[in-house]
């Protein structure tokens, strides 16, 4: 059976991966789509903002810590979210944006859509070697 990390682990289908234009053509998935993710794993994770950064009056960060209970484990994460571009007249949204960065950034840290943040998926590997370690404890 399956380790809850395995599942967490496993490649995002081809589907649901978006390229961002611009110079980078950075590869993501959707905040809906990760949520989704996560909920079917794990269930609910609990939340909080740390903090909240700005430069003068603008939100353009924040600090959010999440908690895991990944295979009964309990786990903190705490990342950083930013906006790219903050809106000086709409914090809420500079806020919204920043949780969600944030959140999926946390979500990396445990293995979800991590194959995102690797050169390509042939340089991904966290599925196949909890696989293997699985089939071994299964052998013994």
């Amino acid at each position: 059976m399956a380790t809850q990390l395995q599942a967490l682990a496993k490649k995002i289908p081809p589907k649901w991966i978006e390229t961002k234009g611009g110079s980078f053509n950075a590869r993501y998935v959707s905040h809906a789509a990760v949520t989704q993710m996560i909920l079917a794993t794990l269930g609910p994770t609990p939340q909080r903002v740390d903090q909240i950064i700005y430069n003068g009056e603008t939100i353009t960060g924040v600090l959010l810590t999440m908690t895991f209970t990944i295979d009964g484990v309990v786990t903190e994460i705490t990342e950083a979210g930013d906006c790219e571009r903050p809106n000086p007249d709409n914090n809420g949204q500079n806020l919204q944006t920043s949780i969600s960065v944030a959140y999926r950034k946390c979500c990396m840290r445990v293995g979800k859509c991590l194959q995102l943040w690797c050169k390509d998926d042939d340089h991904y590997i966290l599925d196949r070697v909890l696989d293997e370690k699985a089939a071994q404890y299964e052998d013994a």
